[in-house]
């Protein structure tokens, strides 16, 4: 008895996480009550559509980058699915990551690999994860690249990071033969997750992720541009070096699960970057009008995608 009520009182009293992402929003109505909305209006009223127009195309090829290099990961893994599928299925996860804090609806592909081609959910998770590692990182090498080029990262912090790096490798090391003196749930945390990385390896080879990693950065570039060509549209002009510094870090920053689709930090981290080019009314009408083409529009063709896909599954495959 004393046991059941100790349960119900846990889940009385269970921390949802993702309550976290309200911080996005109410990031976004400070922004939005300290700018001035007639200008914000008419920034928007005249765009330059030749530019939108040109920014959704270069959408829709950074969509198909992205899932050849999905469909890449799932051929290494000696696993068929064909091109389209990867397509259609890349864009209905990509709805729903959009509207999840850290985008963790993504994951959403491991049960259509389960359904469509029979991929067990534990090899699709390690697909599914290893795509999204490879996005991470490519993002954060490009990122930290872009720092240096744009703003002279010193010598001595690149140093440090190296530094960092090894540092780490070696705690890694050291806990691997510590963690055998742990407690139990730790230990066995451990090795779950030690058994996990393992499959990966054996599913994988550096040689086999080298090829979906450069895919990534190339995607990444479409990405930058996409916005970049907002910004025309706008008649407005920052050195794409920078804008590309202020977007990554922006994509970074929407990435952490305290705002949906990145609403709030993205205004917020592009301001920070860019407000010797740009006013407030300007940053917002960009992550607005970006976000709609780069975010919206393609989270919405995802849903009506999985609607189809649940009404006529045997003609999506």
């Amino acid at each position: 008895m004393k046991k059941a009520e100790k349960v119900s009182k846990h889940k009385k009293f269970k921390f949802d996480t993702r309550i976290f992402a309200v911080i996005g929003i109410l990031i976004f109505l400070y922004i939005i009550s300290k700018s001035n909305l007639a200008y914000l209006f008419s920034v928007l009223a005249n765009l330059d559509y030749r530019f939108v127009i040109l920014s959704f195309l270069i959408t829709i090829l950074t969509i198909v980058l992205k899932s050849v290099k999905w469909k890449l990961l799932i051929t290494e893994a000696k696993f068929d699915y064909s091109i389209a599928r990867s397509i259609i299925v890349w864009v209905i996860s990509f709805a729903y990551g959009f509207i999840t804090p850290g985008r963790a609806g993504d994951f959403i592909r491991v049960f259509y690999l389960k359904q469509d081609a029979d991929i067990p959910k534990r090899k699709g998770f390690i697909i599914c994860l290893l795509d999204r590692l490879v996005d991470l990182a490519s993002l954060a090498i490009i990122t930290l690249v872009l720092y240096s080029a744009s703003i002279n990262i010193p010598f001595q912090l690149i140093m440090i990071i190296i530094l960092f790096s090894l540092v780490s490798v070696l705690l890694a090391v050291i806990l691997d033969k510590l963690v055998k003196y742990s407690h139990e749930r730790i230990k066995s945390l451990y090795y779950l997750s030690k058994d996990f990385v393992i499959e990966v390896f054996k599913m994988y080879s550096p040689k086999q992720v080298f090829f979906p990693f450069s895919i990534s950065i190339t995607s990444w570039f479409f990405s930058f541009l996409q916005s970049f060509l907002i910004l025309l549209a706008m008649g407005k002009t920052v050195p794409f070096l920078i804008f590309s510094t202020a977007t990554s870090t922006a994509i970074l920053v929407s990435l952490l699960p305290i705002s949906i689709g990145g609403l709030g930090t993205t205004e917020a981290t592009l301001y920070f970057f860019l407000s010797s080019y740009l006013s407030m009314e300007e940053v917002i009408a960009l992550a607005f009008v970006s976000n709609v083409v780069g975010l919206w529009i393609p989270a919405l063709i995802g849903f009506v995608l999985n609607g189809f896909k649940k009404l006529e599954g045997e003609k999506l495959k």
